[in-house]
This record gives C-alpha cells, structure tokens and sequence, in this order.
C-alpha cells in the first residue's frame, strides 16, 4: 500500500481562513484517492453556507429559467464540479514508516510541516 497525503478544499477560497481538509489514506488505486479528495472537496464547500451561496447565485444567474429546478440543480452541480480542489501528496520512505497516530497528529497541527518533511513534492 501507498500512503498519500491530501489537501481538499474548493477554488473561491483556495483553503484561506481553515476552509480545507487534510488526511491522509493509504491505497494503491489513484482513483479511490481522486474519490476521496473529490468528496471532501465537496464536503468543505456544504460545510461553508458563504462558498454555497456564492455556488448557489451563480448556478441560478447560469439558468435560462431561474424557476426551472431541474436546470437549477444542473448548473448547481457544474458550478460545484468546476469548484473542486485538491493536492495529493505521496509520503516517501520516511513518511510512509510514521504510525498512524504520529500522521494524524502531524495533519492536526502543521499539516504543510508534513508534506515539505515527508513526502516527494
């Protein structure tokens, strides 16, 4: 298994002021690690109701029929695709021989410490 280190949060705010997730999960599929940064990336914008509203006016501003709610929640869906952001970090020898807990603490604290000490970036 692989460890990797991700960085999700959303392109309004880049993960400014703590709107951002990290974690780490190991795997060898790069697929379920685009997944699970995909999904906290989503996470993170429902999570703030100013990243929501702004995705919300702008999906409505997008739709030719502004009480269409079927279009609506089509260009939700885009603005919220197009919104998703996220970094992936493989940990290197180092940084994949950490425990867990030692990871988790390390994400807890000074995430970007961990990805400039133990990964290949």
């Amino acid at each position: 298994m692989t460890r990797y280190v991700v960085h999700a949060y959303e392109n309004t705010y880049g993960g400014l002021h703590g709107m951002e997730d990290w974690f780490y999960l190991d795997t060898d599929s790069m697929n379920e690690v685009d997944e699970a940064a995909t999904q906290a990336s989503y996470e993170v914008m429902e999570s703030y109701s100013c990243i929501m509203e702004s995705l919300e006016e702008n999906a409505r501003n997008a739709c030719d029929d502004p009480d269409d709610d079927e279009e609506y929640e089509q260009m939700l869906e885009e603005e919220c695709e197009y919104n998703v952001a996220y970094d992936v970090f493989m940990l290197n020898d180092e940084g994949a021989a950490l425990d867990r807990e030692v990871i988790n603490e390390r994400l807890a604290s000074d995430p970007e410490e961990l990805v400039r000490d133990y990964t290949f970036n």
